[in-house]
Parts: C-alpha cells; sequence; structure tokens
C-alpha cells in the first residue's frame, strides 16, 4: 500500500468530506458502501449457544449490583407445545438504549421498538450466530425506512433513516411508512447467500406487517401482536412482543394450522394488553407464556435468551472498508478542505 493510502486511511478513520455524508455522486456511493461494509458483522460458523435454560444459574459469588442488573436485564423466551411455537420478548432497555443512541422522537421510538421486537421474536428460532435483517421501507411521502437486525444470540442494532420524524399524538403510527415494503434477509448456516424476501406493507404498523410476511412468504399462520408504552417525557416505560405460529397437524389433530391460530388470537383478545400483562408480574416472562397457553408449558421447553442493544461495529472495520474504495476515491477526499469534512458514524449505532 502506497504512503499516500496509508496517510489517507489514518485521516479519514476521524474525518471525512462533508459531501461523504451528504449521500451526492461517487461520494455518496462511497458512504453507503464504507458503512454497509461497517456495519454488518461476521457470521462465524461456531455452534456455540448464548442461550440459558430458564432455570438461575447460582450466583452467590456474584456482587449483589451485578446479580440485579443481571434480574433486571432484557430477555426474550421460548417454549414450543403440541400445536405451537411460542415466543416473548421484554424489549424495553434495548429499545430505551436505541432512543439514546439516536435521538428518537416518540414516533420514532415506537416504530423502532416494535421493529427491534419483532427481529427478536424471528432470531430465537435460529441456530448459533445465525441473524435476520429487516427493512421497513416506506413510500417516501413519510418516513423513508426503519432498519433492524437481530442475531439468534440475543444482540439487537437498528436504526431509522429520519430520527426526528414525528406524527401528532392522535395519528395512527402507520401514518409514518404510509406504505412501501418489508424485505427480510435471513442469513443461515446452511444456505451459501442470505434468503431474501419481499412482501407489502400490511398496515405500517411493523406487528400486522411482520404477520402478512409470514402469511405470504412462509405460508405459516402465525400471530405477531407488539407494544410500546412511553412516559410523558418520552422515556421507554414498556416495549415487548407476542409470536404464536401454528405447527403442522400431528395424528389425529383435526384442526388445520388456521383453524390453531385463530383458536390462539381469540384467546390472546381475552387477556389484558401487553404492557399490562407483562407487568403483572415484574420481569416474569414464564407467566406470560403461561397466560397464553395455560397448562401447556412444559418447564425443559423453556429457552431463555439474554437481549441486548449490540453493535460489533469497529475502527478496524472502518480502516478495511476504506482500503476496498482504492486510492483514487481516497485522494478525492483528501483533497477537500479540512472544514468540509465530517465524522464518520455507523448507521446503526451511530458510533463515530
Amino acid at each position: 500500500t502506497s504512503p499516500i493510502v496509508l496517510h489517507a486511511m489514518s485521516l479519514l478513520v476521524v474525518g471525512a468530506a462533508s459531501q461523504f455524508a451528504s449521500g451526492r455522486g461517487a461520494l455518496g456511493w462511497t458512504k453507503r458502501f464504507v458503512l454497509s461494509r461497517c456495519g454488518a458483522s461476521k457470521i462465524q460458523k461456531a455452534h456455540y449457544h448464548r442461550h440459558k435454560p430458564i432455570v438461575k444459574e447460582p450466583d452467590d459469588h456474584l456482587k449483589p449490583e451485578y446479580k440485579e442488573k443481571r434480574r433486571l436485564r432484557d430477555h426474550t423466551l421460548r417454549t414450543s407445545t403440541d400445536d405451537v411455537l411460542i415466543a416473548v420478548v421484554n424489549n424495553t432497555k434495548t429499545t430505551q438504549t436505541a432512543k439514546q443512541k439516536h435521538n428518537l422522537t416518540d414516533t420514532t421510538s415506537k416504530l423502532m421498538s416494535r421493529a427491534l421486537a419483532a427481529a427478536a421474536l424471528m432470531s430465537c428460532w435460529f441456530k448459533g450466530e445465525e441473524r435476520i435483517h429487516l427493512d421497513f421501507h416506506g413510500d417516501g411521502s413519510g418516513l423513508n425506512a426503519i432498519v433492524v437486525e437481530a442475531i439468534r444470540t440475543g444482540e439487537l442494532r437498528g436504526y431509522v433513516s429520519q430520527p426526528q420524524f414525528y406524527l401528532p399524538a392522535t395519528a395512527p403510527i402507520g401514518y409514518a411508512l404510509r406504505a412501501g415494503s418489508l424485505t427480510s434477509y435471513k442469513t443461515l448456516y446452511d444456505h451459501a447467500k442470505p434468503m431474501q424476501s419481499t412482501t407489502p406493507l400490511a398496515a405500517c404498523d411493523i406487528a400486522s406487517d411482520v404477520e402478512l410476511h409470514y402469511q405470504l412468504s412462509d405460508q405459516i399462520p402465525t400471530i405477531i401482536d407488539l407494544d410500546t408504552v412511553l412516559s410523558p417525557s418520552g422515556d421507554v416505560m414498556f416495549s415487548g412482543g407476542i409470536f404464536v405460529q401454528a405447527l403442522p397437524p400431528k395424528g389425529n389433530q383435526t384442526e388445520t394450522q388456521q383453524q390453531v391460530i385463530e383458536r390462539y388470537r381469540e384467546h390472546l383478545r381475552s387477556l389484558p394488553p401487553l404492557s399490562t400483562l407483562f407487568t403483572e408480574d415484574t420481569h416474569s416472562l414464564r407467566q406470560v407464556l403461561e397466560r397464553i397457553a395455560p397448562g401447556k408449558i412444559q418447564e425443559d421447553s423453556v429457552t431463555k435468551i439474554p437481549t441486548d442493544f449490540h453493535c460489533r461495529c469497529s475502527k478496524d472495520q472502518f480502516k478495511k472498508a476504506l482500503i476496498a474504495i482504492g486510492p483514487k476515491e481516497l485522494e478525492s477526499l483528501l483533497s477537500l478542505p479540512e472544514d468540509q469534512r465530517d465524522t464518520l458514524s455507523c448507521y446503526y449505532c451511530a458510533k463515530e
């Protein structure tokens, strides 16, 4: 590598041209290329699992403050019965972290929280470090895009195209995206390339959009229920969701998958709103599972996955992406006056 390229890399790790940030012309392509490279974390085909059984591990050796931190951590629980798969997630702290990192409004906080919860519920059925990437793309008349990613190990991250987008409190949340599509990319161990599927948005409220995605893409009857509650000051008081998916009929089972899911849907309508259901017994997702399928949950069938907002971007990844750009692009960026340079940042976590 020539000395000028090495010099360019050292400068551009902390600063780049303002045109680079504005997304215009060739430099706009450069920005998208760099951030897409830096935002993606490498899938390692090592079959390790971060999830823990529902039975608590001994924690006598831990300091009291760490015990409390672990107890209050966000979690996703998954299980199965004889006729459905069930998952529940409480991603309240994860959403609050996202809100702080991206300086989200009440509107974008609600949409981000639901998208993160949906991604967590969808990825919890994967293996190892398999992941799902969801791109909710609007029609351009309102919010342009909400992008989230979840790894089976419980790592969530995401961003909104316009963090400061705002709707009046009386407006339906679906007015943000208005119309558009949902594209999912599943990165799985037994597939050489990500599995891509695109479906239209249903009501632009995230929950019905993901439910329709399962119906059209996988042809599996599925229930997705998501909810978010914000305080008057905008803090995230609650964020969570429920996933119920019908299994193929077994043995003498006479109900179709659609009939099974409609039976569960009717039962869920009789339960309190999610924000109430999840907080009736604080931090007990296990009891939420019991309310969804009374008497059907086997203790040893429940898997518990710690869930956090986490991004694997790093300066080393930025450097590698800058190297891939090529010397001509780097020299053109360096030729701009220093006062026109801006700081590179990751789309997903806003880290500079």
